[in-house]
């Protein structure tokens, strides 16, 4: 997907992926850290934003987006048990570069919730 976009964007162009990607390894001290810390803030505050499900659902209708969802679906299949928790932000770093993004950071970080991205 991330070649695709690459190809789309125009040179100097921005693009950024709002993933949840684990804060640390599932396993270790940093690990049940980051566990506790989500668990009191979300026991502090209600949910807010689009469900999850709900935004992928939209993706999948789009037009323009339905056949590229299909592709990520097939790689990363939807309803794989801890589909997503292997990733890290390191992995996307590197796919968008490999995909043709000269610069590459992790934009934005709370807990879990991740904006990696890069510029063509």
């Amino acid at each position: 997907m991330y070649q695709k976009l690459a190809e789309l964007l125009r040179p100097g162009g921005v693009f950024l992926n709002a993933e949840h990607l684990l804060l640390a390894p599932p396993a270790g001290r940093s690990a049940t850290a980051a566990q506790a810390v989500r668990k009191r803030l979300n026991e502090a505050r209600p949910a807010e934003g689009e469900e999850y499900a709900r935004w992928w659902e939209a993706a999948r209708a789009d037009p323009h987006l339905g056949e590229l969802v299909a592709e990520h679906d097939r790689i990363f299949p939807p309803h794989r048990p801890g589909r997503g928790q292997q990733l890290t932000a390191a992995f996307h770093e590197e796919t968008l570069r490999q995909a043709g993004f000269s610069e590459t950071a992790v934009f934005w970080r709370y807990l879990d919730n991740t904006i990696v991205g890069g510029i063509r």
